[in-house]
């Protein structure tokens, strides 16, 4: 959570390293594909939700966390004289898969074709008002701690953003909340997928399906990057076809079968580290609940 939230709202935010568990590495070789049972029913981009999921805050937690964590740190700037705003407008969710096979649902294909996603946004703050303004180079050596010292006052190691980060993970187990170990794994699950048998199987299926309308496309990521190229007519062409040809193929549902398979795989390999990361998002929820309700009156 911690470098995410830096990436996401505090540019220039120092992170805290974070090491996984001993025995989380995922460089053994792996056994082969994994059983997938029945495939699920996709009939839209909300059927998409993956296991993985379970590790991650919640929308509600993680608007929570970023409102504490711009609400700690711009305590610590008024220490020096700065007014941080406590704000950030609407950020996209982190637990939105809606496109990760790309066209889903046939609504959504004939209304805007390849161009069809809008990632679900969460509140921060104020709704009115968009990101916080740019640090003037002052704010932002206080922020990120690149000076020892600011107005007769010492600057923590860090900064302030330092310092409002290791607020948030006070008490937290464990390696804290990582974000970008379950992005990881999530990555390392949907390569897996792509390569899967079964489903390099259904991309030829594909394949043949879209040849025979006249476009030469061996993997469907390959149509939707030249999509975006294409005359807007044409692409939405083309996405017709493309999505008759995936539904011919089962091609979604396969690849969600496959890909929530070798995720629960990297679960049970990373069972420790990861119980340890759900703990300590309760942790940080707490944490971020009390800070809320203490400066702000509000948990949202």
């Amino acid at each position: 959570m911690l470098d995410k939230l830096c990436r996401r709202v505090l540019a220039g935010c120092a992170v805290l390293a974070v090491v996984p568990a001993a025995g989380c590495s995922a460089k053994s070789t792996p056994p082969g594909p994994p059983a997938i049972g029945a495939l699920p029913v996709v009939a839209g981009p909300a059927d998409i939700v993956l296991p993985l999921d379970d590790y991650l805050e919640t929308d509600t937690q993680y608007a929570t966390s970023v409102h504490a964590l711009l609400s700690l740190t711009a305590q610590c700037m008024s220490r020096y004289g700065f007014t941080a705003s406590t704000d950030f407008g609407r950020l996209p969710t982190w637990r939105d898969h809606g496109n990760l096979f790309g066209l889903v649902d046939d609504a959504d294909t004939r209304r805007a074709g390849y161009k069809w996603f809008q990632p679900r946004e969460i509140t921060v703050g104020d709704t009115a008002k968009d990101a916080a303004p740019p640090r003037s180079p002052e704010e932002r050596a206080v922020a990120v701690g690149s000076v020892p010292a600011y107005a007769g006052k010492t600057v923590p190691k860090g900064g302030c953003d330092q310092e409002a980060a290791e607020k948030l993970a006070t008490g937290e187990p464990g390696a804290g909340v990582n974000d970008a170990f379950v992005q990881n794994l999530e990555n390392d699950a949907y390569q897996q997928t792509e390569a899967d048998p079964r489903v390099l199987a259904a991309f030829k299926d594909w394949s043949a399906c879209m040849a025979a309308s006249g476009y030469q496309y061996s993997v469907p990521k390959d149509a939707n990057n030249a999509a975006f190229a294409m005359p807007e007519a044409d692409q939405m062409t083309m996405a017709a076809v493309d999505l008759k040809c995936r539904q011919k193929a089962n091609l979604v549902p396969l690849q969600l079968a496959v890909d929530r398979a070798y995720q629960q795989r990297l679960i049970e390999k990373n069972a420790q580290a990861l119980n340890d990361m759900r703990k300590a998002i309760s942790v940080q929820a707490d944490n971020a609940a009390r800070e809320l309700a203490t400066s702000h009156g509000t948990t949202t």
